[in-house]
């Protein structure tokens, strides 16, 4: 699976319509839906269910797919845990805990956009460098993270992740070493990174 297939997808997700998400990518329609094709190939599941020759809704595996994004951590005695899925415009008085914007632009800049999507801007009242460390802070009571959904993995004592409601971006993630300096700890690193992301 390669970056481009992601981006494919969400254009297609979102307009639900093949010309429409090509004219969105600035491509021709046919190699789009070569793309999607090779995806649903690799994943082994089929995305979208054609209505049309163009027109197409998203399978219950496509929904799935969509949906890995930007969840929000916080307190299982938070006000907020009881609810399945969070409104972003319901975390206007929380405090945030971020990690600096210049270590991960990308991902402070998604979770800045989407609160100005529910109308504020995030107060940001504690920074940590890493997501181990944020979700150790909203541990401790410091506030919640809004983060990748593959964060739901680290379990902290007291700790829940709940969906974010409104449509959130993918983020993209990528792990980078140097060949020549392979040793058999990275080698191995490497080996379970290809298991999970295939």
């Amino acid at each position: 699976m390669e970056l481009r297939h992601l981006r494919y997808f969400i254009a297609v997700a979102e307009e639900l319509h093949f010309s429409r998400a090509a004219e969105r990518l600035h491509i021709a329609q046919p190699p789009l839906s070569q793309q999607i094709q090779q995806l649903e190939t690799q994943l082994g599941v089929e995305l979208f269910q054609r209505k049309t020759k163009r027109q197409v809704q998203l399978t219950e595996a496509g929904q799935v797919f969509l949906q890995e994004a930007l969840i929000v951590a916080m307190l299982e005695t938070h006000a907020l845990a009881e609810q399945e899925k969070i409104s972003v415009r319901s975390l206007v008085n929380e405090n945030f805990i971020m990690f600096p914007r210049h270590l991960g632009p990308g991902l402070y800049d998604q979770i800045v956009s989407l609160c100005q999507q529910g109308n504020f801007s995030p107060k940001v009242t504690q920074e940590a460098i890493q997501m181990q460390t944020i979700i150790g802070l909203v541990s401790a009571g410091m506030g919640i993270a809004i983060a990748p959904s593959s964060l739901q993995n680290l379990q902290r004592a007291g700790v829940v992740y709940r969906a974010v409601e409104e449509k959130t971006p993918l983020v993209e993630t990528a792990v980078v070493w140097q060949q020549e300096d392979m040793t058999p700890v990275l080698r191995e690193f490497l080996q379970v990174v290809r298991s999970i992301c295939g």
